[in-house]
Formats: C-alpha cells, structure tokens, sequence
C-alpha cells in the first residue's frame, strides 16, 4: 500500500494513509472475521496509463463470526463486496494508491 493513498473500507470508514487501514483490517481479521474464508474473482482491469492500472474485484466473505455494523450479509450468510483498486507503477514495484470497498446490495425482487 502506498503511504499516502487512501483507503475506504465496507464499512465506510475511510483512511488517509496505509497505516490507519492496516491496522484496522488487522484488527479486524484477529477478531470479527477470525476464521472466514474470502473468495475473490477479478471483475476488470484497466491500463490508464503503463503505469497506473484500475482493478475492479468481487469478493465473497463466508465463515465469519459477525459483521462490521452497518455492514449487511445476503439471505444466504455470505458477505458480498465491489473492491476497486488503484495501482501505481514506482521504481521499486507496484503499489495500492487507491482501495475502495463496498457491501454488494441484495439485488430486488422481480415480480
């Protein structure tokens, strides 16, 4: 994670620099999602520029003891999320400049 990126978790805390956002999923994976298992599926990727690429992601979070508040699982007990990020090419690699997650909704009813 890039040092001055910034960071917006599901739960719509969002952080200022890689630190913050670290130790709070740090926090969290010890604890409310202590034995969850995460499945991600890589929806898009998109060159800006050679050196700054946009990744969007689905992620699944099944197997988790509760969730963040204001955070809501779908009827069947799995945690959806819309990730997108921002990845940026420096001299000593790539690095996340952007993260920005959100709880997928239950789609409506169709009737």
């Amino acid at each position: 994670f890039s040092a001055t990126g910034v960071f917006t978790d599901c739960d719509g805390v969002t952080y200022d620099e890689a630190s913050g956002f670290t130790n709070s999923r740090d926090r969290l994976l010890k604890a409310t999602l202590r034995g969850s298992k995460l499945s991600e599926n890589i929806r898009h990727v998109r060159f800006a520029t050679a050196d700054v690429v946009v990744v969007d992601i689905d992620s699944e979070l099944s197997g988790f003891q509760q969730l963040p508040a204001g955070v809501s699982a779908w009827p069947d007990g799995i945690l959806r999320t819309r990730v997108q990020e921002v990845f940026v090419r420096t001299p000593s690699g790539w690095t996340i400049l952007s993260f920005h997650s959100v709880d997928a909704k239950v789609p409506p009813s169709r009737s």
